[in-house]
């Protein structure tokens, strides 16, 4: 009787051990309405996101927003919350379920007010799309100050989906203001932004699918 109380008891320690230390959970489907977490247990932290398909494996890109919520006091006409920016997280899959995080891929410069990635602006609606003639990652997005007066389209490159990207600056897009976007790859290479002045408008992007010119600035 002995042996089979102890043999009970190791086996509830093992397993009790076991589930310690294996918390990780796997998704099945998609529940809308409740906390969807990563590989780590911790809650996807992608707003605003877009999601790159990449040799096999989905990439999600999306604002990393970790602050407190508040009223924008610069944004007085209509009822403004936000939280301060804090970059673009990127997190990989195989099946679009179970997301493992890769890290904060576009930091935010914390010393310079005037940075377009300073937590003080506006980050918006990252997408990534690669380039397969400069084998680069090229990520888009909206950026803005805190009044939403700027209205601008960002653009930074990696050599990898995971890998931090370099920002190149922010800019009017054909001397035009840039709110709400996205990006569209055809299946012939050439890649297009979308965005939204007071209408859609679709341009399409040069080879290296970035800006470069007069009214392009960092």
């Amino acid at each position: 009787m002995k042996k089979i109380l102890l043999s009970l008891i190791t086996a509830a320690i093992l397993l009790s051990c076991q589930s310690s230390h294996d918390t990780s959970h796997k998704y099945t489907a998609i529940t809308p309405g409740v906390e969807w977490l990563d590989t780590n247990n911790e809650k996807i932290n992608a707003h605003g996101g877009g999601i790159l398909y990449h040799e096999g494996i989905y990439y999600w890109y999306g604002e990393c927003k970790s602050d407190s919520t508040y009223w924008n006091p610069n944004v007085p006409g209509w009822e403004c919350y936000r939280t301060e920016a804090g970059g673009v997280n990127c997190y990989s899959s195989k099946d679009l379920l179970n997301w493992k995080y890769e890290g904060l891929v576009l930091q935010p410069e914390m010393s310079d007010t005037q940075s377009d990635l300073h937590p003080s602006k506006v980050l918006e609606r990252p997408k990534v799309i690669y380039n397969d003639k400069t084998k680069k990652f090229v990520m888009w997005l909206h950026v803005d100050s805190d009044d939403y007066n700027k209205a601008a389209a960002g653009v930074a490159v990696s050599d990898s989906p995971t890998s931090v990207f370099t920002y190149l600056g922010s800019m009017h897009p054909n001397g035009q203001i840039s709110r709400d976007m996205t990006l569209f790859k055809d299946d012939d290479g050439k890649a297009y932004h979308i965005y939204i002045i007071y209408q859609f408008t679709v341009r399409r992007l040069p080879e290296t699918f970035r800006y470069f010119h007069t009214q392009f600035r960092r």
